[in-house]
């Protein structure tokens, strides 16, 4: 038997896939992408709790976005 050592964190980075059953991330980074390429956008915001998807969910666009330049800024308020 295979010792669990503790404390066991879980990662913090995005994995870029879309685990939800009903597909929710993935619908929504298809519409962030079909906005930003026949629009004239240049700045996306998403905003969330810690653990919502926030990072997930731009990893997902990056993949359909291929031509584009992501900027991941993270504020934190005391």
């Amino acid at each position: 038997m295979k010792e669990t050592e503790y404390p066991k964190f879980l990662p913090n980075t995005p994995i870029g896939a879309d685990l939800f059953e009903g597909k929710s991330q993935d619908k929504i980074a298809e519409v962030i992408s079909e906005v930003i390429t026949n629009n004239n956008f240049q700045v996306v915001g998403i905003d969330g709790a810690w653990g919502t998807g926030k990072s997930n969910l731009v990893e997902i666009i990056k993949t359909k976005l291929t031509n584009y330049n992501f900027f991941m800024y993270d504020v934190r308020s005391n």
